[in-house]
């Protein structure tokens, strides 16, 4: 069985949602720190042929707080990030098919950060045919006393992994020796780049997945969340 596990991000770039379609079982983490200048709750959008950043905003309380536990601000506006996106992408080809997605998407109403992000990140699943099994680390029960390489290969063991697929950002952090000493295979997934016409200008990578939605057909990204990728 293949497991990838990783933090909840709102609207993250296309290769986040390949990793969830090369596993079998995908735990997102609910039940570890909120990190504030991370990315949970924000991304890039292509904005006037520039990348440009979109916040969800959240309560200004204690670091201390969980992902899980992290409430969204109530002065966050979700028409005004929608209309944001209105703006940005009303011209491509694919937003008449695609944008009510993200309408959906960007006005659920849930206060809970984590639910807010989890529910967005079902909704492109169901749109790209991933049929991975979707989960809360916090299901697993673990606490927060575990870290790093410990934390996923007793997440593996709990729930009876071969295989640990994590991206390629984690080659630093997890040796494939120590995984194999438990007897779990250690795989890195690398990403093509999926590179498309934006508009005229030079193509921008590394967006949010609102990106290639706007740009390109659902066949193509369901085609290329599948293919474009390698595993090492």
């Amino acid at each position: 069985m293949k497991l990838g596990i990783m933090q909840p991000y709102f609207l993250p770039y296309f290769g986040y949602f390949q990793l969830i379609s090369e596993t079998n079982h995908f735990l997102l983490h609910d039940d570890l720190q909120y990190t504030k200048k991370g990315w949970i709750n924000r991304n890039r959008f292509l904005l006037n042929n520039h990348s440009n950043i979109f916040t969800v905003a959240t309560e200004k309380n204690a670091h201390t707080y969980l992902v899980g536990e992290k409430k969204v601000s109530e002065q966050f506006c979700r028409i005004a990030l929608l209309r944001k996106f209105f703006s940005a992408y009303k011209k491509a080809p694919y937003f008449k098919k695609h944008f009510p997605i993200i309408e959906e998407i960007v006005l659920f109403e849930n206060n809970f950060l984590f639910q807010y992000i989890e529910h967005s990140i079902f909704k492109i699943c169901k749109l790209l045919e991933i049929n991975t099994n979707i989960l809360r680390s916090s299901s697993l029960h673990l606490g927060s006393h575990l870290k790093g390489e410990d934390r996923v290969i007793t997440i593996c063991q709990k729930k009876g992994a071969t295989e640990y697929i994590n991206s390629a950002n984690g080659k630093n952090l997890y040796s494939k020796e120590r995984f194999r000493f438990h007897g779990i295979h250690l795989s890195f997934i690398n990403p093509e780049r999926l590179e498309y016409v934006q508009y005229e200008n030079h193509f921008v990578p590394n967006l949010s997945i609102i990106d290639p939605l706007m740009f390109n057909d659902t066949s193509k990204l369901i085609r290329f969340c599948k293919t474009g990728y390698i595993l090492e």
